[in-house]
């Protein structure tokens, strides 16, 4: 083999080379993209969510600390008793406002969520974590309301003074994640 055949030769095996290396390359950036725009498009939709949530929570709290006021004056001048015989203005039940977490968790089981920054993921997760706790504190008093166990003004007064805490808080929250993720497109 003479010099010039081993030149071309070699000239090949560095083109081959360079063409692998540089498809490579090419197909990481088209996944990392693409990758980048199903986060995009999941926190686009988790930015609806938490708007939908914040919607429903900007009444609940209101609402629930009121009642929680309207019992204290009962206890202060009636004192303790079933509260379904007592005239409460404004007594509407707990009636919970919808809390929806579908587009959060169908983000995090498929991934969608996985290439953002750290610190926004760990927001929305406590985010998602005071619905949760907010969404317990209710089915927790209507499973008492079902069994019994909740009639004394006393007792609704503390349940209506936790979730009004818990909405408060889960409104703040939520807030405070809308800032992180930034402006979407569907908000």
């Amino acid at each position: 083999m003479s010099n010039r055949q081993a030149g071309r030769l070699l000239l090949e095996m560095v083109s081959i080379v360079f063409a692998v290396v540089l498809g490579f390359a090419v197909t990481n950036w088209d996944v990392a993209r693409r990758d980048r725009a199903r986060a995009a498009r999941a926190l686009d939709r988790i930015a609806l969510e938490l708007d939908a949530n914040l919607s429903g929570l900007a009444g609940a709290g209101p609402y629930y600390g009121t009642m929680a006021e309207r019992m204290d004056s009962i206890l202060t001048t009636h004192g303790d008793g079933p509260a379904m015989e007592m005239d409460i203005p404004g007594w509407r039940g707990l009636s919970p406002p919808p809390i929806r977490t579908a587009s959060f968790r169908v983000a995090m089981q498929t991934g969608a969520l996985e290439n953002i920054p750290f610190d926004m993921a760990d927001e929305l997760a406590v985010t998602y974590d005071s619905f949760d706790d907010f969404r317990g504190a209710v089915d927790h008093a209507l499973g008492a309301v079902l069994t019994g166990e909740l009639r004394a003004v006393s007792s609704w007064r503390a349940v209506f003074a936790l979730c009004a805490e818990l909405a408060f808080a889960a409104q703040r929250q939520a807030g405070h994640a809308l800032e992180v993720i930034g402006p979407r497109q569907g908000t």
